[in-house]
């Protein structure tokens, strides 16, 4: 199958890259034992839906208040030096609902995708500015136009990146 899967995760194959499925199955001989179903997105979203985390060992341990606090602090921390931050979680897929039943609504597919995610980790990733862009800023204020920045990151991320380009 091609396209997003309900839980937003990008299933095309490529050529060169290979297939990142969706869903991963965990068996055992023959036996099917369970799926996991994966989500990354922003963490102050994530967070929000998880109720447990891996600790260093690999198992599973509750996610309490504090840990999301402290969680995001490091978030704000990565954030505040331009770094883009993701969350990763998972969560077996067990028998929430059946994709191809037309009855179970768009809904009510997403809410069973975000019920009690395991936080995996984070995951933070540098997008360097562009050769010029700081000079253009200057230049273009110099000029008499309003320079403004518009996008859709984190808010700390952006701020930091906004500093990096003279805005």
């Amino acid at each position: 199958r091609h396209g997003y899967d309900m839980c937003g995760w990008h299933s095309d194959s490529h050529p060169q890259l290979g297939r990142n499925p969706p869903v991963a199955s965990v068996s055992l001989g023959a036996v099917r034992v369970f799926e996991l179903r994966k989500k990354k997105g922003a963490p102050n979203f994530i967070l929000d839906y998880c109720t447990s985390q891996m600790a260093e060992d690999g198992t599973m341990v509750t996610l309490t208040e504090a840990d999301k606090a402290g969680l995001m602090e490091k978030i704000d921390e990565y954030s505040s030096k331009a770094l883009r931050v993701l969350a990763i979680a998972i969560n077996t897929a067990g028998d929430a609902f059946d994709e191809n039943d037309e009855d179970v609504s768009t809904d009510q597919k997403f809410s069973a995708c975000r019920t009690n995610l395991q936080l995996v980790g984070l995951l933070a990733s540098i997008d360097p500015d562009r050769d010029g862009v700081p000079d253009s800023v200057i230049s273009a204020r110099g000029a008499g136009i309003r320079v403004v920045m518009i996008t859709g990151d984190y808010l700390k991320t952006a701020i930091a990146i906004a500093k990096n380009v003279n805005i």
